[in-house]
């Protein structure tokens, strides 16, 4: 039972840490763009064109590859021809004698 307890204790240990190193480095990113897209502003650039830059038409998606189908998918090579059939023997064209 005790070593219940402390699995599940290390266990919300572990994923509390992660979530908060996970949502503090998020903060700390959007601060951080934040604040040099701030400095980044001056009097020559306009809203105008933050309004013309953020209304920009995406671009369609790319055609899907072409499928290259592997070599063990071709169709087979045309079997070889049949060998002749045997020629009679000289003993197969003789009659045979009367019983």
């Amino acid at each position: 039972m005790g070593v219940m307890i402390r699995y599940i204790l290390m266990t919300s240990m572990f994923i509390y840490g992660g979530l908060l190193l996970f949502f503090g480095s998020a903060f700390i990113t959007h601060a951080y763009v934040s604040y040099d897209f701030d400095q980044f502003q001056s009097d020559h650039f306009s809203h105008k064109y933050l309004k013309v830059v953020s209304h920009k038409k995406r671009l369609p998606p790319p055609p899907p590859p072409v499928l290259n189908i592997p070599i063990h998918f071709k169709s087979p090579p045309p079997s070889p021809p049949r060998p002749p059939p045997p020629t009679p023997s000289r003993l197969d064209s003789l009659p045979l004698p009367p019983v």
